[in-house]
């Protein structure tokens, strides 16, 4: 399948204030000592064709300036987690932009899921 030119990327649903027991557990190992941590979720969809992509779950420590993000994408019949990863914390929009930012080029990804898809159906 063929991209020409589309502008891929990538938005969030309002974020929202979330409970330790929402977190997925590599994201929850993270909190560590910290006690003063707020944890947010949003969705996140990508476009032109505002097809769900995942959830993106947050650690922030205002005290610290930083936080720890982790994506939860449906993959097939399981989730495929990608992170946790601390970066600097300046804002919750501008960091929620940072990991939104960080995401694969999806071209490369539906690429590779093209080739896939055209070799098992030559075998």
């Amino acid at each position: 399948m063929d991209y020409p030119d589309v502008e891929f990327g990538f938005y969030p649903t309002p974020i929202q204030e979330t409970s330790v027991d929402e977190l997925h557990p590599a994201l929850s190992a993270e909190i560590g000592e910290r006690s003063s941590l707020k944890i947010y979720y949003a969705g996140v969809y990508m476009t032109p064709d505002c097809t769900f992509f995942g959830s993106l779950e947050l650690l922030v420590d205002e005290a610290a300036r930083e936080a720890c993000g982790l994506f939860r994408v449906p993959f097939e019949l399981s989730e495929r987690i990608i992170g946790p990863a601390w970066t600097k914390h300046t804002d919750i929009d501008a960091t929620v932009q940072t990991y939104l930012d960080g995401i694969p080029d999806l071209r490369l990804i539906y690429a590779v899921n093209d080739d896939e898809e055209e070799e098992m159906a030559e075998s």
